[in-house]
């Protein structure tokens, strides 16, 4: 049997079944008076869930008939304890939900991480193959149609670094999670 971990995870599949433990909570807010709650949620989606007490320690667990019904993409989860009107955050950290590959498993996906992509696109530009969609991007009315060479050729390097390095913890068997947002994609 896996060992359950004593933290929040920073990433989880939609369609596993999800689980930790919070030991750690239990001089100040012990399960047999205090409940924790769960809230994961970005810009177009919201999910809850509750802990169970264990003694005076919290354990979570979100079965996977809950998590299939999550969609992928970067999140943020909250725990939050209470005891009556009394609350208090004790947990705000980045979630990266990955998809359920099992929910459509002849459909094909678009595996490649952002480092991947954000490569593969900055060097379809330099090699003058790019699609419009990679040479052009637009967000709130604002947009994006050209670069120098100079400004390409240093975020390839900047990409290169994190999908190599994505590729080589991915071969040691573990996954390496990048939360980093630029204000251009190209």
């Amino acid at each position: 049997m896996a060992t359950v971990p004593l933290v929040e995870p920073t990433t989880a599949r939609a369609g596993d079944t999800w689980a930790w433990r919070r030991e750690d909570l239990t001089g100040t807010y012990p399960a047999s008076t205090w409940t924790l709650t769960y809230v994961v949620k970005n810009v177009t989606n919201a999910y809850s869930f509750a802990a169970a007490a264990d003694g005076a320690n919290f354990a979570i667990t979100v079965d996977a008939a809950t998590t299939k019904t999550f969609a992928g993409g970067n999140y943020r989860l909250f725990g939050q304890v209470a005891n009556g009107a009394e609350k208090h955050t004790v947990y705000d950290g980045p979630l990266g939900i990955i998809a359920d590959v099992f929910d459509t498993p002849t459909t094909p996906q678009d595996t490649r991480s952002w480092a991947q992509t954000s490569l593969d696109n900055i060097n379809a530009v330099i090699q003058n193959r790019a699609s419009t969609d990679q040479k052009r991007y637009e967000i709130a009315g604002r947009s994006l149609e050209r670069m120098s060479v100079d400004e390409l050729l240093k975020l390839r390097e900047y990409f290169l670094a994190e999908a190599s390095s994505e590729q080589a913890t991915g071969a040691a068997g573990r996954t390496r999670n990048s939360y980093v947002r630029f204000g251009v994609n190209v």
